[in-house]
């Protein structure tokens, strides 16, 4: 049987959103999670909103590629600058009460294989130089240990639990999500 890193590392970048990111958020205890992609979406792939340790929303965004993000080739993290930019610049309406004009606080960065250090380095001195605290990584191994750590510790998942791609997003929907005040990732 496959890992969970295993089975994340050949999604596409739909299946990685709609089958993984989307149903993992909800299980967290996520209050919103919407799928944006497309060509509106002004670098936000995902909108999700949690209720932070003081009893705040905060308005979070998942920008996902397939595969390494690199600094160079076709993954070549500068490509997508502008993306990354949007994301945090474009005012959206708060999808939990549909009237008050809200930006993301955090931009998740995430793919199914590895941010290299290189492009992790650029997008720190490029983008969080702007935007301090307020970008955050999330890889293929990140998304693994908290499918098969996290998500079993906060007793979302059953111990016994071994990740499947096809199947993920209902066992997601049938579970109660169990996630405490202050944060989600």
């Amino acid at each position: 049987m496959p890992n969970t890193r295993t089975a994340l590392i050949p999604l596409s970048e739909n299946d990685l959103r709609v089958k993984v990111l989307v149903p993992m958020l909800r299980a967290l205890g996520c209050r919103k999670v919407e799928d944006w992609q497309g060509a509106q979406e002004n670098g936000k792939d995902i909108y999700f909103a949690y209720i932070d340790i003081l009893g705040d929303v905060q308005h979070c965004c998942i920008f996902i590629k397939q595969g390494d993000i690199t600094k160079s080739g076709v993954t070549d993290i500068r490509r997508y600058e502008a993306q990354l930019r949007e994301a945090f610049n474009n005012e959206f309406t708060n999808p939990l009460d549909n009237a008050t004009p809200v930006r993301a606080g955090s931009v998740y960065v995430a793919c199914n294989g590895t941010i290299n250090d290189s492009a992790r380095t650029y997008i720190r001195n490029n983008i969080e130089l702007h935007f301090p605290g307020r970008v955050r990584f999330l890889d293929a191994d990140k998304i693994a240990y908290i499918i098969d750590f996290e998500l079993v510790r906060r007793g979302t998942l059953p111990s016994s639990y071994v990740f499947a791609v096809d199947g993920f997003a209902d066992i997601c929907e049938k579970v109660k999500p169990n996630a405490p005040t202050g944060g989600v990732l």
